[in-house]
């Protein structure tokens, strides 16, 4: 499996482009967080990433896959994936 890795640039853009609300792994520091990419609707590009409730159960899956994958732990800089349908589809959000 090969993940997709999103660049988001100081302009807000992402590239691929990938619609706001998307689901990601972000990895830094050797660590996994799932969550969802919010682009903000502003002239600065500013984002975000909303944590799903249930984060830290899908957060040890996500490590999981991110394992398959280790140059990706071992990044000098933080590094933002597209998250698999299977961990995605599991995100529960606050109401």
């Amino acid at each position: 499996m090969s993940l997709q890795k999103i660049a988001v640039w100081a302009d807000g853009r992402t590239e691929p482009i990938i619609a706001s609300g998307t689901a990601i792994i972000l990895v830094q520091n050797r660590k996994t967080e799932v969550g969802r990419l919010i682009l903000e609707d502003d002239d600065y590009g500013s984002f975000s990433i909303e944590h799903p409730v249930n984060s830290e159960e899908l957060n040890t899956a996500a490590l999981n896959v991110i394992n398959q994958e280790p140059e990706l732990l071992d990044s000098q800089s933080s590094v933002i994936v597209l998250c698999p349908q299977d961990i995605a589809s599991k995100m529960f959000w606050p109401a």
